[in-house]
């Protein structure tokens, strides 16, 4: 299979080099695996924006969501979310503020964590269309790429 992924995580490649179908089957599998923590970290962003509307934002929510949207702007672009990462810095950045969100705030926020979820709805980049994963119990080791 010839195909060229711009969203593909270079750090998983060298310079110039394009990914091998074992690659891109590992970094499936992977997201396959980190997927429920994945919307979990989402849930909680979208709990955050619920109080932030209600006027019942603690401070600790707030930084339970700016952690866990720093986490999903490293962890999503490794899965080749790259427009999902760049949302979820955005609202971290929005949420490490030390200054209270205002009304426009507040909905541009709440639009970016709508987006966020609609990006990662997606089927992950790194897996054709179509394609479906092997039934698989472990995955590839070093050893298995020799």
């Amino acid at each position: 299979m010839n195909r060229t992924l711009t969203n593909f995580p270079a750090s998983l490649l060298e310079v110039g080099e394009e990914p091998t179908q074992q690659t891109l089957l590992l970094v499936a599998q992977l997201w396959e695996r980190f997927k429920e923590a994945t919307f979990t970290r989402l849930g909680v962003l979208e709990q955050a924006v619920t109080a932030l509307l209600a006027g019942t934002l603690s401070a600790e929510l707030r930084r339970q969501a700016e952690g866990d949207a720093h986490k999903l702007t490293g962890s999503v672009g490794m899965f080749g979310f790259a427009a999902g990462s760049r949302l979820a810095r955005t609202i971290e950045e929005m949420l490490e503020a030390e200054a209270p969100l205002g009304q426009a705030e507040t909905v541009r926020l709440s639009e970016l964590v709508v987006r966020l979820r609609r990006a990662l709805e997606q089927p992950s980049p790194v897996q054709a269309e179509g394609e479906s994963l092997p039934d698989t119990e472990h995955l590839p080791t070093v050893d298995d790429w020799e």
